[in-house]
């Protein structure tokens, strides 16, 4: 399935951040705006004439809010954050359990904070929940695969939100317990077995957005 304009603006972001973090590795200091500003640009028109996307009045509006959000993100956050790892991949076997992980995460630094960087509508806050930040899979694998790779704890573990509806950046930082990063490990033993065995169970409430809905054997959902 092709990406859709919201996914193009989410690669541009994430480009668009991993070219100052990766610079900032070595000089230590951010980027101007305006070479951070010309990144995004750069990877959002680039993807946009790659996969034909109409050109519309609304592509303004997408680098509007960009460069909007990046301005609040090189001002009251990023100064804060002195990168360790930008983009980098994980490939990690475990010796408990029969699986090896494999992530791509997009900033650890210094200090050891895990951040993954989201781009989300207007209704980001009804996503981004007290609840899914506390039990989020992704953010408890990225603690298991810090530790792993670290031998330390992590300081947190956290996403960096940026909703297209706003100039702000919103930052929710949270903690997991080894006992949270156990019961996801076992968790995906289980759902390996599972697959290894050729039981796969589709989620049939998804059928109208997945692009094998014409020749999937899917069975029928019945309303009642």
């Amino acid at each position: 399935m092709p990406p859709n304009i919201y996914m193009i603006y989410g690669t541009a972001i994430h480009h668009a951040l991993a070219i100052n973090f990766k610079a900032k590795i070595d000089t230590k200091k951010d980027l101007d705006l305006g070479n951070i500003v010309t990144e995004f640009n750069y990877m959002f028109d680039l993807q946009v004439e790659e996969n034909k996307i109409p050109k519309e009045e609304m592509l303004d509006s997408f680098k509007l809010s960009a460069e909007n959000s990046l301005a609040y993100y090189m001002e009251n956050i990023a100064p804060s954050l002195q990168p360790k790892c930008v983009e980098q991949k994980f490939e990690i076997p475990l010796k408990n359990f029969p699986i090896k992980i494999l992530a791509y995460i997009d900033l650890i630094t210094e200090d050891g904070l895990v951040v993954d960087f989201k781009t989300a509508g207007k209704d980001w806050a009804r996503q981004y929940t007290s609840f899914k930040l506390e039990n989020d899979y992704q953010l408890t694998l990225y603690a298991a695969i810090y530790r792993k790779s670290f031998k330390t704890k992590e300081k947190g573990v956290r996403f960096d939100i940026f909703p297209r509806n706003s100039s702000q950046v919103h930052v929710k930082t949270a903690k997991r317990t080894q006992t949270q990063i156990l019961n996801l490990l076992e968790l995906i033993t289980m759902a390996e077995r599972v697959i290894q065995a050729g039981v796969f169970s589709p989620n049939l409430f998804s059928c109208s957005r997945c692009p094998f809905n014409k020749t999937c054997k899917k069975i029928p959902i019945i309303n009642k």
